[in-house]
């Protein structure tokens, strides 16, 4: 594997371990409301794990972007975002 690749597998990995920390906040916000032994401490601890995580892929991300001069760009119709090279 390249070294391009393992940067992408790299935030990749990164997303895939913040959507995992998603789920298991989810979880515990329903164990909370079910009467489980998880306080609502806990499910804050646990909102701030993600919120860094969130901002770690990002952070990541736009490392990435601004190493390969690529930009954002929203289509309207749709919401999503595609990437493309910066005009220079």
């Amino acid at each position: 594997m390249d070294a391009d690749n393992k940067k992408i597998k790299k935030m990749n990995d990164m997303q895939i371990e913040a959507e995992e920390i998603a789920r298991n906040t989810f979880m515990d916000i329903i164990t909370y409301y079910e009467g489980g032994d998880i306080s609502e401490n806990d499910i804050n601890q646990s909102n701030e794990e993600l919120k860094n995580k969130y901002q770690d892929v990002l952070d990541y991300r736009d490392e990435l972007m601004e190493e390969y001069n690529l930009e954002q760009i929203e289509n309207e119709n749709s919401g999503y975002y595609k990437l493309k090279r910066e005009e220079e």
